[in-house]
């Protein structure tokens, strides 16, 4: 998890909280925070935002991203999301992220408004083996 909270933030806003100690998203030391902690923040935000019961994080359509400045990494990070809904249905999140006046990026994700329903009897199907060879 990315984000933090305080009783004091608005709905919507985020703390970025991050380890840099993490394998994947910190795989190398950085002087900045890297464009792969904020797309997973957003994820994050717009999960945490989306109206009960929503997919943002499993039913996501679509992702925009725009990258503006780089983020100092001793420094706080704050997300917003505010979301909303489109024309098709779907539900669309809107995101920032800004280090006090800076905006770092901003971010439009699309996602559906729930999971389609899987029966259980398909979940639990067995799924078709190819063989596996190797090439001599």
């Amino acid at each position: 998890m990315l984000l933090a909270r305080t009783p004091e933030d608005a709905p919507g806003a985020f703390r970025l909280d991050v380890d840099t100690t993490h394998p994947v998203l910190y795989d190398h030391p950085c002087d900045h925070t890297p464009g792969m902690v904020l797309l997973e923040a957003f994820l994050q935000a717009a999960t945490a935002a989306a109206p009960s019961g929503a997919a943002a994080r499993a039913g996501l359509t679509r992702l925009a991203a725009t990258f503006n400045a780089f983020g100092e990494p001793d420094a706080p990070v704050l997300l917003t999301a505010q979301p909303g809904a489109t024309a098709a249905g779907l539900h669309a999140t809107r995101l920032t992220a800004a280090q006090g006046p800076t905006t770092l990026a901003t971010a439009q994700l699309t996602h559906l408004p729930r999971l389609p329903h899987v029966p259980a009897a398909r979940r639990s199907a067995p799924r078709p083996t190819v063989p596996f060879q190797v090439a001599p």
